[in-house]
């Protein structure tokens, strides 16, 4: 009897926490982040991306979860990971060549951080030039 009984005070612990994990994810999607864009790399001359500061979205579609910037860059598909790390990527690909964008970091308490790279490809698929910036900001006030 007492083994039944730790066993099912375990299982609803591990029931319990795994529910409260999945809330906090789940609180996070379609969170807003205003954002400040400090370049680390340029060598685009004006075929890149102007970027200095935006609102990030961390959205569901569908079975995806997207990291959205509006109209600065492309919807990037977002991969979680421990410790409120974040990865995100976008290939888009358009008749004046291929623009790929990457983002990696972290989101804690309140406080996002990214890398983002973009590398922008001609209509040939060789690169013409690449950006980077590191991106904090905070979570925005709904």
């Amino acid at each position: 009897m007492t083994t039944t009984r730790s066993t099912l005070l375990a299982l609803a612990l591990a029931v319990l926490s795994l529910g409260l994990a999945g809330s906090a994810l789940a609180q996070e999607d379609g969170s807003a982040y205003d954002v400040r864009f400090e370049s680390v790399t340029d060598n685009c001359s004006g075929k890149g991306y102007s970027l200095d500061r935006a609102r990030l979205v961390i959205a569901t579609d569908g079975d995806e979860t997207v990291l959205r910037t509006g109209d600065k860059l492309p919807d990037m598909k977002l991969k979680r990971r421990r410790g409120g790390k974040i990865k995100a990527e976008a290939d888009v690909n358009a008749a004046t060549g291929r623009r790929r964008v990457k983002a990696s970091g972290r989101i804690e308490r309140g406080q996002l951080e990214l890398l983002i790279i973009a590398e922008i490809y001609d209509a040939e698929g060789a690169p013409t030039c690449s950006q980077s910036w590191n991106v904090t900001g905070t979570q925005a006030k709904r």
